[in-house]
């Protein structure tokens, strides 16, 4: 049982080591690109008539960087997860056969043990 605790405990550990690490990464996202997009608003804004098309060019080149750098971004973060799903995967099995064990020949007459519920 102390086992299955500590198996419960560090699945919701890393569970929410998890959900920070997302907040913290889209809150670093959210001010990279909010910068960029304050730099294009505030070039736009002086001379926009004779600088619209050299803006545009410029627009499009600041855009393909935001782009670049979503890729890679969501890249690095779907990278540094995998490994944090493969632990809490592993370490489901591994409850989950903890828990099958401790209920071998626990239950009492007419009740099912929860392993024993989910395959039915």
């Amino acid at each position: 049982q102390d086992v299955g605790q500590a198996l419960k405990v560090l699945r919701s550990n890393l569970s929410l080591q998890m959900t920070e690490a997302s907040g913290r990464h889209l809150q670093k996202l959210e001010k990279k690109l909010s910068d960029e997009f304050n730099k294009v608003v505030e070039r736009s804004s002086a001379d926009f008539g004779e600088r619209l098309s050299k803006e545009g060019a410029e627009i499009n080149q600041r855009v393909s960087k935001i782009e670049a750098l979503l890729r890679r971004s969501t890249e690095r973060f779907t990278d540094a997860l995998d490994p944090m799903r493969a632990t809490l995967a592993d370490l489901s099995s591994r409850f989950e056969e903890v828990e099958s064990k401790a209920m071998l020949g626990q239950p009492g007459e007419g009740q099912s043990s929860p392993s024993r519920l989910k395959q039915q």
